[in-house]
């Protein structure tokens, strides 16, 4: 459980830090914010997966 805590919080990191460089004065916000965490929730969920297996 703490492995999707961890993925949770870096992918809301990522988010955010995407949206105010990038995404800010696109149009559809919401839908690019939304699949922009889904993506990068699942990326670092892989990466932090294949890190503790080590």
């Amino acid at each position: 459980m703490n492995i999707y805590f961890l993925a949770f919080i870096l992918a809301i990191i990522d988010t955010y830090l995407t949206y105010k460089f990038f995404l800010k004065f696109k149009k559809n916000k919401f839908s690019k914010v939304i699949l922009c965490f889904l993506i990068s929730f699942y990326l670092i969920l892989v990466l932090v997966r294949y890190i503790f297996n080590l």
